[in-house]
């Protein structure tokens, strides 16, 4: 747990937002950040009073903690793939880590409303966003994944290894973490809110 060596004490950043910090610390925690039980909760709010002096700062936003990397006010923290890029094609000299118990994955998509006035104009613009053009440019320049694999050559390898991707897409998807709703979110997000004011 990098978020958690103390080598690193006012060295880390990490998100304001539960939504992204309680449920990494709670797969670190080897649990499931979506249905804790209270004694869930109780692990994980240790482990994130454990981690709070070691916290510089705690970020409302990812280019705080872009800046800090790049500057080198942190040596690491919580952030999201299109960092990694940013900062490597900014000449930071920035690694992409994967954790062993698996990184957070979110899936984003479009839809259609049934009552839409523009339907074929809806439909181009869900061809255009599958396209391996459209893929290749979430891979190059943001660090994301895309649906259409045939985006995965288009971008080629380097992309693809600097984005921390891979081609294997089923294994990459299975030592994901997916992005949830906590069950109890109420009780999350008063805990978070407690830990961080060091209640």
């Amino acid at each position: 747990g990098l978020m958690w060596d103390e080598r690193y004490k006012g060295r880390l950043a990490t998100f304001s937002g539960a939504n992204e910090t309680v449920p990494y610390t709670a797969v670190y925690a080897g649990l499931d950040p979506w249905n804790m039980s209270d004694a869930d909760l109780a692990k994980v709010r240790a482990l994130l009073e454990k981690q709070r002096p070691l916290i510089r700062f705690y970020a409302d936003d990812v280019s705080s903690i872009e800046q800090g990397l790049a500057s080198g006010e942190i040596v690491a923290g919580s952030t999201w793939n299109s960092s990694n890029v940013l900062l490597k094609g900014e000449g930071v000299p920035v690694k992409f880590m994967n954790p062993k118990e698996g990184i957070m994955t979110w899936v984003c998509g479009l839809v259609v409303h049934k009552d839409a006035p523009n339907l074929d104009a809806a439909y181009d613009l869900i061809d255009a966003m599958l396209s391996p053009e459209a893929g290749k440019f979430m891979i190059v320049d943001y660090g994301y994944g895309h649906s259409n694999t045939k985006s995965f050559d288009a971008a080629g390898d380097e992309a693809i290894e600097t984005a921390g991707l891979s081609r294997d897409v089923e294994a990459f998807l299975k030592a994901g973490v997916f992005s949830n709703e906590f069950k109890n979110r109420d009780a999350v997000l008063k805990m978070f809110e407690e830990v961080k004011a060091g209640l």
